[in-house]
């Protein structure tokens, strides 16, 4: 454990200082504390639904099996003989594909609540001290994500369970040939023998993972458009890349999950050795076996606390996405205003009835006609301004009407 420590110690600051916004949001956004219970209680509830649908489906068809008894030459064992039949099977399979589907559905409802609420804290001045989200931005954030974006949370929960096999094992084995750049030869051998599957894997399924409800909530993207649009804006960053922050902080997840485990695991210690009832043998309480109670006492921790532990490491990602992502606008605007201004500047030193010829005689047109009735038909076809509202053109009125405001106020441009 220490030398791995050591060997992502460059990426240890990276890893703390986002823990430390990821902590900033979450304090000041307490509404973000009702996410993981609710998350936890939904999937139980899917769980619960799905077992007692299966143990319906099973006890729908014990009336009808034939129960056969067959005696055995050296003993008499009984054999119980079960006939399911092909719409029973299908029914079964059927059942627990929702339940994979729901649960992809319940982690997309999850991701984008996460992402929202802390998008929002970010571009409200979170960062500098200068704003905060309302007590009900989860509510809101729910409400949106049901009104405007269930069909990117339906079709993204279930390519996510679906790609969740091939990411652990392909996405882990081509996350650490890009990282350690040709350091590691274990990486390099795993990645030279399924070159051909990590191609297939980074050309077709890298980007259905949860990253794509980053810029759903952000943009208001869909998921397919979301996931691809995520990975060009995460490779754009390359100081501080994904690869960087998943190797940083998984260290973190991991660290915090062993203590909780171990304080359940104590904590069950303290209570069977606490009471009499529970080591005395002659009590209707007597636990025989208290390593075990202990164990799955620790494991009921972490199941409990692993919601938490996601939720900082959700959070973690969309700051530094909304730190990317505004880097980015700030670069373009920067650029469009230069190019502007250079135009600017040439039109008046060297006059507009120049720079047009030159632009024609470049795009082999006559620059020698009349002007008038061509500048009259361009005034024409641009829109009446909307009455009551100065300057604003028609199209620009209509422009993202239906597509719901992301996490930034920003309406897409469709």
């Amino acid at each position: 454990f220490l030398c791995l420590t050591c060997h992502i110690s460059e990426r240890m600051d990276v890893a703390v200082q986002c823990i430390k916004w990821s902590c900033k949001c979450v304090l000041e956004t307490p509404s973000l504390y009702l996410v993981p219970p609710v998350t936890l209680l939904a999937r139980g509830f899917w769980t619960f639904w799905t077992l007692l649908v299966h143990c319906f489906i099973i006890s729908k068809g014990v009336s009808k099996y034939n129960w056969q008894l067959a005696y055995a030459t050296d003993d008499a064992s009984v054999f119980r003989k079960y006939n399911l039949k092909a719409d029973d099977v299908a029914a079964i399979c059927f059942n627990w594909f929702m339940f994979v589907w729901m649960q992809g559905i319940t982690s997309a409802q999850f991701f984008f609540v996460s992402d929202w609420v802390s998008q929002s804290w970010y571009f409200s001045g979170g960062m500098r001290n200068k704003g905060s989200t309302p007590c009900c931005s989860v509510v809101r954030a729910f409400c949106i994500c049901t009104r405007y974006h269930l069909g990117s949370v339906v079709s993204g929960g279930l390519m996510m369970m679906l790609a969740l096999p091939f990411r652990i094992v392909f996405g882990g084995i081509s996350r650490c040939t890009r990282q350690d750049e040709g350091e590691n030869p274990v990486a390099m051998v795993l990645g030279g023998c399924c070159d051909c599957c990590i191609t297939c894997y980074e050309r077709f399924l890298r980007r259905f993972n949860r990253d794509a409800m980053l810029d759903v909530s952000l943009q208001s993207a869909t998921f397919f458009e979301g996931g691809q649009h995520c990975l060009e804006v995460w490779k754009s960053n390359r100081k501080m890349s994904l690869e960087m922050l998943t190797g940083a902080t998984w260290l973190f997840q991991v660290v915090g999950l062993g203590l909780i485990w171990t304080l359940g695991h104590f904590t069950v210690t303290l209570v069977i050795a606490g009471n009499k009832r529970f080591h005395d043998p002659n009590s209707r309480d007597f636990v025989q076996e208290p390593e075990l109670l202990c164990f799955w006492g620790g494991l009921l921790s972490c199941i409990v606390a692993f919601p938490f532990v996601v939720l900082f490491d959700v959070v973690s990602d969309s700051i530094v996405y909304c730190g990317t992502v505004q880097q980015l606008r700030l670069q373009s605007s920067q650029s469009n205003t230069s190019s502007s201004r250079i135009s600017r500047e040439f039109n008046r030193a060297c006059g507009l009835g120049l720079h047009n010829f030159f632009s024609e005689v470049t795009g082999l047109h006559c620059g020698s006609r009349d002007r008038g009735s061509e500048a009259e038909s361009l005034l024409g076809s641009f829109p009446k301004p909307v009455p009551g509202h100065p300057g604003q053109h028609a199209s620009q009125t209509f422009q993202g009407i239906g597509a719901p405001p992301g996490a930034d106020g920003r309406r897409p441009a469709r």
